[in-house]
């Protein structure tokens, strides 16, 4: 995943892919044209976006051939309206992957050739696993790039989706048993509080034991 927030990224983040030979990894990867009308196309950009909200999140570059992993260019994508491919892609993920995937941005960025990159990215969430609705299957990434989840991993995905849940409405319910109690917390006020809970997700979803304090 590019190190910066999705609308901060320009073209010299992108030139430095190249530069730095960043390889296709577990949270980035390299399309070098816009998935056409056909259904053999649009799965393999369901996946690859479903992929990184199954696994920790990531991005899909649209505009930069790469060859063996490796980008070569950032060319761009030359199409009449970007606007209108972005939405063209907005609609093919609402309606093709399930359960939707609730945060996908999607940023222009232009290339010195005049024309503009995409870049898709997609946050790992309470919902996963995603499905591919065209085929019917669950992606998810490694090191090598993405890869069909098999009934094992599936499995996995969905017990720690539900643990992580239940970990979660505890851990805010021991919050507040806490909070009312006055209880390791300092300068709290007699009488009604205010309580918002930021819960990191992947405090909760990697299966390990440490939680935010």
């Amino acid at each position: 995943m590019i190190p910066k927030p999705i609308g901060q990224i320009g073209t010299a983040d992108l030139q430095a892919l190249v530069a730095d030979a960043v390889a296709e990894s577990k949270t980035i990867e390299y399309k070098q044209e816009m998935p056409g009308g056909t259904r053999e196309e649009k799965i393999k950009f369901l996946a690859a976006v479903s992929s990184f909200a199954n696994t920790a999140g990531g991005d899909l570059l649209i505009g930069g051939p790469a060859q063996d992993g490796i980008p070569t260019a950032v060319s761009g994508i030359a199409v009449p309206s970007i606007d209108d491919e972005k939405l063209r892609l907005e609609s093919l993920l609402a309606d093709c992957i399930e359960p939707r995937i609730p945060r996908i941005e999607i940023a222009a960025v232009p290339c010195s050739s005049g024309q503009h990159a995409l870049v898709v990215r997609a946050h790992r969430n309470w919902l996963a696993p995603h499905r591919v609705k065209l085929n019917d299957k669950f992606y998810g990434r490694n090191s090598a790039g993405k890869y069909p989840l098999d009934v094992s991993e599936l499995r996995s995905a969905f017990v720690l989706s539900e643990t992580a849940t239940e970990r979660i409405r505890a851990f805010r319910a021991e919050r507040l048993i806490k909070i009312t109690a006055r209880e390791n917390f300092i300068g709290l006020p007699d009488g009604p509080v205010m309580v918002i809970h930021a819960v990191p997700f992947a405090a909760f979803a990697t299966g390990r034991q440490n939680r935010p304090v």
